[in-house]
């Protein structure tokens, strides 16, 4: 953290160095009251870099497997960068936090008083777990907050929509749901594979996309009614570059859906590059991804560049 009034950082220190094989990143800076003992400690192992200032912690953060810190707002930036983490609450106001994430096994806890005995037995538990943890840390935060924000703004800025939609990531409780929409003969009429699916490939190939730390699989709801109105979803082809795969419900097409999603998705996506294939006789989607501004390439292709 970046006071650490109860030298947090001190105590790990002693209870990993020497004890593991790895190599150590410490961030304290001036604010710090035990900033001088630390550097003077750290200064004495090899392994050690101490730095009092980091102006990109996102790329410190990638350079490094695990973070040992506090619980505070730096627990979602080292979720949306997948770096699992031993969190030791320095505040009553980190408990619940520590709580959330645990739920989530996103992270390992040791409490201030117990770093001693307790911190190595976490640091290995977290070394054998690791590429869990590593997932489960990227399901948590994927990086959008500020376009969601932007995105609900400019809703302020449009005349009034019958719905207000929005999109969310799936879950497991939506497979029956999306297995119903897939099954329907309005979704595979112009599906590229028009094959309804069993239950069973259904049920495991959802779970699988659901599993995926690359692609992005969106159901699309009304905020207001919270009712599902249809899918969205973006596989990764290339780096940078994302397939779309869109349908709605078949209760409520020819509302408008489909083209306010991808208008949402492609403020939250600005900076990929999106490509869609449609049935030359699916003069609907035709419409649509023209509507969207996607721009046509060949007779079943479309595309729309990153900005």
């Amino acid at each position: 953290g970046g006071g650490d009034q109860q030298n947090a950082t001190l105590q790990s220190l002693q209870a990993l160095v020497g004890q593991v094989d790895a190599n150590f990143t410490v961030l304290l800076g001036p604010r710090s009251p035990h900033l001088q003992i630390v550097r003077d400690w750290c200064a004495l192992h090899e392994n050690i870099e101490h730095k009092e200032f980091e102006s990109d912690m996102a790329r410190l953060m990638l350079e490094h497997d695990i973070a040992i810190g506090a619980p505070g707002t730096t627990s979602w930036e080292r979720a949306c960068l997948g770096l699992p983490s031993i969190l030791i609450p320095l505040a009553d106001n980190q408990k619940t936090v520590c709580e959330q994430l645990l739920k989530c096994d996103a992270v390992l806890t040791v409490s201030l008083n117990e770093i001693g005995n307790s911190l190595l037995n976490q640091y290995y538990e977290l070394v054998s777990r690791w590429a869990q943890y590593h997932a489960n840390n990227l399901k948590l935060c994927d990086g959008l907050g500020t376009q969601r924000v932007v995105v609900e703004m400019r809703k302020n800025f449009k005349p009034k929509a019958s719905i207000d939609l929005s999109l969310r990531q799936a879950t497991q409780n939506d497979i029956k749901i999306v297995y119903d929409w897939q099954s329907h003969p309005s979704t595979r009429k112009f599906a590229l594979n028009t094959e309804v699916p069993s239950w069973d490939s259904h049920y495991r190939w959802m779970s699988q996309r659901l599993e995926s730390k690359c692609d992005y699989f969106y159901i699309i709801f009304d905020s207001g009614s919270g009712d599902k109105l249809g899918v969205l979803r973006l596989d990764l082809t290339e780096p940078g570059n994302y397939l779309i795969s869109i349908y709605v419900s078949p209760e409520h097409c020819g509302r408008g859906i489909a083209l306010a999603a991808l208008n949402i998705v492609s403020e939250l996506h600005s900076d990929m590059t999106l490509h869609a294939t449609v049935l030359e006789e699916n003069t609907a989607s035709h419409r649509l991804f023209k509507k969207a501004k996607f721009i046509q390439i060949d007779s079943r292709s479309y595309i729309r560049y990153a900005s």
